[in-house]
């Protein structure tokens, strides 16, 4: 009965979710947006994402009740030839900014930061799998 109920509910995922990969796989930069509105703060956030290009950014700004002072945060990531830099900055409410470059070399299998996380994290699950030692 479980393999039946997940097969029809795959189906119908499935069914759902190919209008919009279909929309997505086109080329075109997905620009999201969106406006928040809290007891402290208000701010809107912009995302765009460039899949053939292999670019991500990502914009937020925010501005206090109490006093209309702002706060703004960007990433940027952009895939290049070998290459994957990503720039950070940020702005806090008394004015105070810092900001971080990153470039990593991308190799066959991937970026070398990411690889030893992953080793490292698959040691810890299998250590959390086996249990206590006895």
């Amino acid at each position: 009965m479980r393999i039946r109920l997940a097969a029809t509910t795959l189906a119908i995922l499935a069914s759902t979710l190919a209008p919009a990969l279909a929309v997505a796989a086109d080329g075109d930069p997905q620009v999201r947006s969106r406006s928040f509105d809290g007891p402290r703060v208000s701010g809107t956030q912009t995302a765009t994402i460039d899949r053939t290009a292999g670019n991500r950014s990502r914009e937020t700004m925010l501005t206090r009740h109490r006093d209309g002072a702002t706060a703004s945060r960007s990433f940027e990531r952009q895939r290049g030839e070998g290459s994957i830099t990503t720039d950070r900055a940020a702005t806090d409410f008394q004015g105070r900014t810092r900001s971080s470059t990153i470039t990593r070399a991308r190799t066959e299998t991937g970026a070398r930061r990411r690889q030893r996380y992953r080793a490292r994290r698959q040691q810890l699950h299998h250590r959390r799998r086996a249990g206590p030692q006895r």
